[in-house]
């Protein structure tokens, strides 16, 4: 109650205070969308988007079935098709791999930390 409370109180001082606010009630909406809910929400939406990211860059099935064309393929499914006499190029297409999830992943480390914490699975 407490916080419905406090926003619509801001509300009524938003709406008091700002003079195109009168002019255009949309303003007020936009004000707080992009002052309070999304900085709010910016470590739940940079966990979503690290982790759908991986999800997507790690695809084997869906290339599998819908890919005739070899040459159209993923590089996880040259991954998982490599023989083991050909260990060099395993290890090269794995380090090339991984290079853009790791380099999302430490671009967002402190937002993915933070989403995941504040999800509620994560006690402490």
């Amino acid at each position: 109650m407490k916080i419905n409370s406090a926003l619509i109180i801001l509300l009524r001082l938003l709406v008091k205070k700002s003079a195109s606010v009168r002019k255009k009630p949309w303003n007020c909406l936009k004000i707080i969308f992009w002052n309070i809910c999304l900085p709010q929400c910016r470590s739940a939406l940079y966990s979503i988007a690290i982790l759908v990211f991986i999800d997507n860059w790690n695809m084997v099935e869906q290339p599998l079935i819908l890919l005739n064309d070899v040459e159209k393929q993923p590089l996880s499914m040259f991954l998982s098709s490599i023989n083991a006499g050909e260990i060099g190029i395993a290890f090269a297409a794995a380090v090339i791999y991984m290079i853009p999830g790791l380099l999302l992943f430490l671009h967002g480390e402190a937002y993915l930390v933070e989403g995941i914490a504040h999800s509620g699975s994560v006690k402490g």
